[in-house]
């Protein structure tokens, strides 16, 4: 070892227990959740310090919602927006047992809260108008979309949600909404179902 390298690494800190604690109890929830183990995941975090408690409520946020424990995992994620306020990826996180349990109402509320706090993100908005769709609150759906597909003109899944909207409220920009998905996708069974409705 050369005499700069040996003064190097008698700078660097050495990481405390703790912080080798975690790193190792996260490294065998992540090899248990590859292998299906989504409980042995969680309780493999058990040992995780306090100062990791944002990454550990929104990993067992993730954990819980993958065992279809949505109950739990809300919980989790809630703790996560407790531990860093302005985070939305928990928010996110939090949206998917709530929808998994039905709760289209509180997905809406959570959606908006993202957006309210990034008035262009994808995925909220995306969240926002699916959760208004299954309220059948097909028009303030649309309302979202519009804006959203004039950022993404092109995105499949907007265009999605935008043409079942279109099938609810018997739009005429129904066929090009149709040809817009298979011009992106052309094996699209949905649009080619609605593209014979013009």
């Amino acid at each position: 070892m050369s005499n700069v390298l040996a003064l190097l690494l008698l700078t660097i800190p050495a990481a405390s227990p703790s912080a080798q604690t975690d790193t190792i109890a996260f490294s065998k929830s992540y090899d248990l959740e590859r292998s299906g183990d989504y409980k042995g995941a969680a309780a493999a975090l058990e040992s995780v310090s306090r100062k990791s408690a944002y990454l550990l409520e929104y990993r067992l946020g993730w954990l819980h919602y993958l065992a279809a424990d949505h109950a739990t995992a809300r919980q989790h994620y809630q703790a996560a927006m407790r531990a860093s306020p302005k985070a939305v990826e928990p928010r996110l996180g939090y949206i998917l047992p709530t929808i998994a349990m039905g709760r289209y109402d509180e997905v809406e509320a959570m959606a908006r809260t993202i957006v309210g706090m990034d008035p262009n993100h994808y995925t909220g908005g995306l969240r926002l108008a699916y959760a208004l769709r299954m309220q059948r609150k097909h028009r303030p759906a649309r309302d979202v979309l519009t804006p959203m597909l004039l950022l993404y003109p092109t995105d499949v899944s907007l265009l999605t949600e935008q043409m079942i909207n279109a099938v609810n409220l018997q739009s005429s920009d129904l066929p090009e909404l149709c040809e817009r998905i298979l011009a992106v996708d052309p094996k699209n069974a949905l649009a080619w179902q609605y593209l014979p409705m013009k």
